[in-house]
């Protein structure tokens, strides 16, 4: 994924162990233990960025990683625009918030609920869709808002 806005660029930061899962195009990550990031998993986590598709592989699949590998991250309140994943079923308005998904089975993806006090990370910056009804598809945001937001 390059940024939408065409001007923005991802920094490189090192990963968790275990986070083969880590390396999709679009999930949000926090910062992890030791200087390193990996998926958010509740909705009151303090997210850091997006992840870049810099370590899928040209059939899309993940690249295993090892702790201390570099993935590229988009970091929130840059402003860029990037494709971030979303929970299954939601509907996208122009300029709606864009808050981490409170399903557990969907660890370091977004969905429009403001309910249970979640992270906001950004508005989405499309022209108006509804996801399919499977996790992880693709919709652009604008991060926005700064790590730790929780309102418009």
């Amino acid at each position: 994924m390059t940024a939408l806005d065409g001007k923005s660029v991802p920094r490189n930061f090192p990963a968790t162990a275990s986070v083969a899962t880590l390396c999709y195009e679009g999930l949000v990550v926090k910062k992890g233990s030791a200087n390193t990031v990996e998926i958010t998993a509740s909705v009151t986590d303090t997210a850091f960025g997006i992840l870049d598709q810099g370590f899928v592989d040209d059939e899309g699949n993940a690249r295993t990683t090892v702790s201390g590998d570099k993935v590229a991250v988009f970091q929130l309140g840059t402003g860029a625009i990037v494709n971030v994943k979303s929970l299954a079923s939601q509907t996208w308005t122009i300029g709606a918030a864009v808050y981490l998904s409170q399903t557990a089975s969907a660890n370091g993806m977004v969905e429009t609920s403001s309910s249970n006090s979640p992270k906001l990370i950004g508005h989405y910056a499309g022209e108006g869709e509804e996801t399919s009804s499977t996790d992880g598809d693709l919709i652009p945001v604008v991060l926005s808002m700064p790590p730790g937001a929780t309102a418009v």
